[in-house]
């Protein structure tokens, strides 16, 4: 997903041997997923995926990053929705950099991004 200006979300990051390495580390934990976890009732859950909204303030005015696309798991027989935490914290820190980066450049921060700007090479 591109920006107003055409430019997709990650570009910076994308540009720093940091942000590479923290793409990366997100694009790895996706590929690696596995299908059969256990939901807590016994059941198996399977990959499903939806909009995530990633909250964060600038200043004092809270905004909104929408992310399409996003991986979650769902039990197959109680429905319960799980999102794997260490995979949205590596997304969080990754998201968090750009959008500072964003910032100090004056550019600007989309309401969306599509989940697959962390595969893209």
């Amino acid at each position: 997903m591109t920006t107003s200006k055409g430019v997709s979300f990650f570009e910076n990051l994308k540009q720093r041997k940091e942000g590479i390495s923290m793409i990366s580390t997100v694009r790895d934990q996706v590929k690696n997923k596995s299908t059969n976890i256990d939901c807590i009732c016994g059941d198996e859950m399977e990959i499903f995926y939806s909009t995530w909204a990633y909250h964060y303030k600038v200043g004092n005015d809270e905004r909104v990053l929408n992310v399409l696309n996003a991986p979650f798991y769902k039990c197959k027989s109680c429905h319960e929705v799980v999102e794997d935490l260490l995979l949205y914290g590596d997304v969080e820190k990754a998201i968090e950099e750009e959008i500072f980066i964003r910032l100090n450049k004056r550019q600007n921060i989309p309401d969306e991004m599509d989940f697959s700007d962390f595969i893209k090479q």
